[in-house]
């Protein structure tokens, strides 16, 4: 894609503060620290989303909590970006923002097949290549990250929450919610509402 015009930085005002002036790149992943250009920026969505509700709730450490959060976005589209412009990079990209898309719904190998016209194990490929993990393994993140808000922003049940997402049960919910967060759903919902 031609880029016509870039976005014009705004120069800093007179009296800015150096804290937020003094950095200029990202010292541990370079590849941050030049241009990313995608074809289609409503990838981005669901990310910003979380990083706004991050600093909307301004829970204890929120900005290193959003710092990670925009880290972790951009590298998933500096990854993205890398991949040549072939059928299965556009593959890939229309299988994340289907699985982002029917999160919460029942998402089978057989559908998935059905969907994108390729075998589960090319699908699975096609993923691993792109994000560095199995549709599984993402799609369960995605559940995850997006349960997140409902745990600190409403009263649903744990139960209802992991229906809600796309879980079969709440076992299995809050089971995978420990092995990534660390801790289970509702000590991390009193955590973060403690701090409100």
């Amino acid at each position: 894609a031609d880029i016509q015009e870039y976005i014009a930085v705004r120069p800093l005002r007179e009296g800015s503060d150096p804290a937020y002036t003094s950095r200029e790149g990202i010292d541990d992943c370079c590849v941050l620290n030049s241009p990313l250009v995608l074809s289609d920026m409503k990838v981005l969505e669901p990310g910003l989303r979380q990083i706004l509700n991050v600093c909307t709730v301004q829970k204890i450490y929120f900005r290193e909590q959003a710092s990670s959060l925009l880290k972790q976005l951009l590298i998933s589209v500096a990854r993205a970006t890398a991949l040549p412009s072939t059928r299965a990079s556009r593959t890939a990209s229309q299988l994340i923002r289907y699985l982002q898309d029917h999160y919460a719904e029942e998402i089978t190998s057989e559908l998935l097949t059905a969907q994108f016209n390729y075998h589960a194990y090319h699908i699975n490929r096609i993923m691993r290549n792109a994000t560095g993990i199995t549709v599984h393994k993402y799609l369960i993140n995605y559940r995850i990250s997006m349960s997140k808000g409902l745990l600190i922003n409403t009263d649903l049940s744990i139960e209802q929450i992991a229906m809600k997402v796309g879980f079969d049960s709440a076992a299995y919910y809050s089971l995978s919610f420990k092995k990534l967060m660390g801790c289970s759903p509702s000590l991390y919902r009193k955590l973060q509402r403690e701090y409100v």
